[in-house]
């Protein structure tokens, strides 16, 4: 599990927390609390005047590069 966005009333947070955190001991969430915006998949998602705003997200290291959808990756395969 990654990434999850929720929108909920705030007297609901720490009883869906904790209903998310008891499906196995291993697997425990955590929290970040927006009123604004938050950044999700490359996405910022903004709530302003009672409407959904989405921009592009880029985190501080992105480099603007990538992966051509042709090339020949073998990432991970030894061949001898």
């Amino acid at each position: 599990m990654d990434d999850i966005v929720l929108y909920l009333s705030s007297s609901k947070i720490d009883s869906i927390l904790e209903k998310f955190n008891s499906f196995h001991p291993k697997l425990q969430f955590t929290l970040e609390l927006n009123v604004n915006s938050i950044n999700f998949l490359d996405t910022t998602i903004m709530l302003k005047n009672n409407s959904w705003i989405f921009d592009w997200y880029q985190k501080p290291t992105f480099l603007d590069r990538f992966l051509n959808f042709l090339s020949q990756q073998k990432k991970g395969i030894i061949f001898n």
